[in-house]
C-alpha cells in the first residue's frame, strides 16, 4: 500500500498535490480495505512531509501507518 504513496510522493507524477495525493491514496486504501488511520492528523502530515523529503523511509512510513490504523468497524445495513 504505502508502495504507491510513496511513488506518488516521491517521483511527483502531478504538477501540485502530490503528497496530497499520495496520502489520499493511502487513506482510501485502508478505507476500502476494512481500516480505518486513528493517528493524529498532524502527526500524518510530518511523516508525509518527511516521506517526501527522504527523512523517513517508505518501511518506516509503513510502520507508522499500520501502528496508526485499525480495523473499521462493520456498518448495518438500514
Amino acid at each position: 500500500m504505502t508502495t504507491v504513496e510513496a511513488r506518488i510522493v516521491k517521483n511527483h507524477p502531478f504538477i501540485d498535490g502530490n503528497k496530497r495525493t499520495g496520502f489520499i491514496a493511502a487513506y482510501t486504501f485502508l478505507g476500502r480495505n476494512g481500516y480505518q488511520l486513528v493517528g493524529p492528523e498532524v502527526d500524518a502530515t510530518l511523516k508525509t512531509l518527511g516521506l517526501a523529503s527522504g527523512e523517513l523511509s517508505q518501511e518506516q512510513y509503513a510502520e507508522w501507518i499500520e501502528a496508526n490504523s485499525k480495523r473499521a468497524a462493520k456498518r448495518r445495513k438500514q
